[in-house]
């Protein structure tokens, strides 16, 4: 039966955000504490390259505006799901710093 054979179909690597796509008004998110394989409902996140700190991803994935886009760009009706696609569209403000270190 296809109902007792999951589909595993994206590995991760411990310190990933592992970033679920189905129903995202539940807010499902979680920084991987260990190398896997999950189902191909969750997006699999990491920095790419030097654009960002490593450090920021967990809290712009937390933020409410990230939340509000995803659940804005989900389609379905009993489990709606986003797109990694959509996502990826989602705009940030970051303001500029300063020479000093200081924001503007």
């Amino acid at each position: 039966m296809a109902e007792d054979n999951p589909s595993f179909t994206r590995v991760f690597k411990k310190g990933q955000i592992l970033f679920g796509k189905r129903r995202p008004y539940l807010k499902k998110a979680a920084i991987a504490e260990f190398d896997g394989i999950c189902s191909g409902d969750i997006i699999v996140m990491e920095p790419k390259g030097d654009l960002m700190l490593p450090e920021l991803l967990p809290f712009i994935v937390q933020s409410e505006g990230l939340w509000e886009w995803a659940v804005k760009t989900s389609s379905g009706s009993l489990s709606p799901r986003t797109k990694f696609k959509s996502i990826a569209e989602y705009k940030l403000f970051v303001p500029a710093i300063k020479e000093k270190g200081c924001y503007q």
